[in-house]
C-alpha cells in the first residue's frame, strides 16, 4: 500500500508548493510521467482483471492475422497483442505500450489546466490506480480523450476527431465521447456539426452496430448485471458537475470550452439519477466523464469569491482526494487484487 502513497504524497507535495503549482519545473513534471508510465505498465499481477488479459494476451499471440477480427472486438488492443506476441513480448510490453499512451493523454490535459499538479492529484486515485492499472482497455481510451480534449481546446478540431477514433480502437465505447466536438463555441459549427454527424455514423456502423442488441442486453436490460460501486463513482462526478453549475459564471471566464464541460455536467447529473436503473451501463459512461473532475478542482482556486484562499482550496482538494484512495484501498470491494503492488522492476 505505501507504493500507491507514494505515488500520491510527491504530486500533493508538488501541488501545495508555490513553486511548482502554477509552473511545473520541467525536469520535475516530465521526469514524474515516466514513474507514472512504468508504475502503471510494469504491474504485476495487479487488478481485478490480470488474469483475464494475459489470457486474451495468449489467445491473440497464437492466432494468425486473418483471425484476429473473430477475436478481439478492439482492433487497437488486438492489434497491440498480436504485434507484441509475434515479436517474443508478454503481456507486460503490452501494459507498457497502454500506460504510455493513458500517461501521455493525462500529461497533456493536466497541462492545459491552471493548476496542473492539483490536476494530477485529482486523477491518482481513481484514474490512475483504479481505471489505467485495472481496465487496461477503458485505461487507454480514457487517455486518448483526455489527449483530444486538450486539443480540442487548442482548437484543433480533427485532431480531437482522430484521438477519439483510436480510443475506440481500444474500447468501443468511446465513440460516446465524438458529439462533444459540436460544442464548441466560435465560428464554424455548421462544419463542425457536418464532420461529427459523419464521424459519429462511421464509427458507429465500424464498431458497435453490429453488437449493439447485444450491448444493451448486458449493459442495460440485464438487470442481473451490477456494477457494485457504481452509484459512489457517479457520485465523485456528480460533486463537480454541481459545483460547476452552481459557480457557473466563474468558471465560464476561468476555462477553454465552457461548452464542453457545461454539457459534461449535465451529463453527469442525468447519470446520477439513472443510477439506479441501470448501473453498469451509466458505470461505464461515469468513466469517461473522469475529465470532469480534474477540470472543476484543477479550476477551484479560481472561482470568484474563492481567490483568497487559493491554498485553502487546495488543501481541500488533496486532503479529499485522499480520502477517495484512503477508503478505495481499505473498504472497496476489490481493493484486494491491487494489494500489495507488485512490479517486474522490483522483482515482480
Amino acid at each position: 500500500m505505501a507504493a500507491y502513497w507514494a505515488l500520491f504524497c510527491i504530486p500533493a507535495f508538488l501541488a501545495l508548493s508555490r513553486s511548482q503549482a502554477l509552473r511545473p519545473t520541467p525536469g520535475i513534471w516530465y521526469g514524474f510521467a515516466v514513474v507514472i508510465a512504468l508504475f502503471i505498465g510494469t504491474r504485476y499481477f495487479v487488478g481485478g482483471d490480470w488474469v483475464t488479459y494475459e489470457f486474451i494476451f495468449r489467445t491473440i499471440s497464437h492466432a494468425n492475422f486473418g483471425q484476429l477480427s473473430e477475436i478481439g472486438s478492439d482492433p487497437g488492443y488486438t492489434m497491440t497483442n498480436w504485434v507484441v506476441g509475434k515479436l517474443g513480448g508478454n503481456i507486460v510490453v503490452v501494459n507498457v505500450i497502454c500506460a504510455v499512451l493513458f500517461t501521455i493523454g493525462l500529461w497533456r490535459f493536466c497541462r492545459s489546466q491552471p493548476y496542473p499538479w492539483l490536476a494530477v492529484i485529482v486523477a491518482i486515485p481513481y484514474a490512475v490506480i483504479v481505471v489505467a492499472m485495472g481496465y487496461t482497455r477503458q485505461g487507454v481510451a480514457l487517455g486518448l480523450i483526455l489527449w483530444a480534449l486538450a486539443c480540442l481546446g487548442e482548437g484543433r478540431f480533427y485532431r480531437y476527431l482522430l484521438l477519439i477514433a483510436l480510443a475506440a480502437t481500444f474500447h468501443r465505447t468511446a465513440v460516446l465521447l465524438i458529439p462533444l466536438g459540436i460544442f464548441v463555441d466560435g465560428r464554424g459549427r455548421a462544419f463542425r456539426f457536418l464532420s461529427v454527424a459523419l464521424a459519429a455514423w462511421g464509427l458507429w456502423d465500424a464498431m458497435l452496430a453490429e453488437d449493439s442488441e447485444h450491448l444493451w442486453r448486458t449493459y442495460v436490460s440485464d438487470v442481473g448485471f451490477v456494477s457494485e460501486g457504481a452509484y459512489v463513482r457517479t457520485l465523485m462526478n456528480f460533486v463537480p458537475a454541481m459545483i460547476m453549475l452552481i459557480y457557473w459564471k466563474s468558471f465560464r471566464n476561468t476555462m477553454a470550452l465552457p461548452g464542453v464541460w457545461r454539457v459534461m455536467s449535465v451529463a453527469a447529473v442525468i447519470c446520477m439519477l439513472l443510477v439506479p436503473f441501470a448501473t453498469t451501463a451509466v458505470d461505464r459512461v461515469s468513466l469517461y466523464l473522469i475529465p470532469l473532475q480534474i477540470v472543476v478542482f484543477s479550476h477551484f482556486p479560481l472561482v470568484s469569491g474563492l481567490q483568497r484562499n487559493k491554498t485553502m482550496i487546495g488543501v481541500i482538494v488533496v486532503a479529499g482526494y485522499a480520502l477517495v484512495q484512503f477508503v478505495w484501498l481499505n473498504f472497496a470491494q476489490h481493493a484486494y487484487a491491487w494489494l500489495p503492488y507488485r512490479s517486474i522492476l522490483l522483482g515482480g
